[in-house]
């Protein structure tokens, strides 16, 4: 498990660039706290990313961030209206970008990586990558409906308190 928090900004293009020949790799967690774009599709404060980021050109030259990842968040389910921790994974195929120019002329297999500035902040970068890998209906793995029914009609077979009072009353 990684436990070394990656820098809050980091220049992509720079990297890129170190690392023509043998690549850089940069391997730890980013802390998401909850933010508005988050309030409505996620439970917890905070969110933990676990990212594995590769940085290196390709053959034609162009920069290449390889990003491998997993979430770990608190999503309301939409079925039963209960929090349930889950883990999202994401893999992108990324290239620093300046501009829409640049991100127009980009090869098919890329994804722009927007860093109009050279920078990036790794919190807001890993947020926008948790929005794209949150399910469009969160719910639980399991019938969880049935699975509340099933409770439901447990507690209704129990008897109730004010029973023997109905009983006397009823005499």
């Amino acid at each position: 498990m990684l436990h070394n928090k990656l820098p809050q900004i980091i220049n992509p293009i720079k990297l890129c660039h170190q690392s023509a020949s043998n690549g850089t790799r940069m391997r730890g967690i980013v802390e998401i706290p909850k933010s508005r774009k988050l309030s409505d599709k996620v439970i917890g404060e905070t969110i933990t990313a676990h990212l594995h980021l590769d940085f290196g050109q390709d053959e034609a030259g162009h920069n290449r961030v390889v990003v491998v990842g997993e979430f770990t968040a608190e999503l309301l389910c939409q079925r039963c209206l209960q929090g349930y921790e889950t883990k999202l994974a994401i893999k992108s195929v990324l290239s620093p970008v300046a501009n829409d120019y640049d991100a127009k002329n980009l090869p098919g297999n890329y994804e722009p990586l927007w860093a109009p500035e050279d920078e990036i902040d790794m919190c807001e970068w890993a947020q926008e990558e948790l929005l794209l890998s949150l399910p469009i209906v969160p719910k639980h793995n399991f019938d969880c409906n049935k699975h509340i029914q099933q409770h439901r009609h447990v507690v209704s077979e129990k008897a109730s308190p004010f029973a023997q009072l109905k009983v006397h009353l009823e005499r």
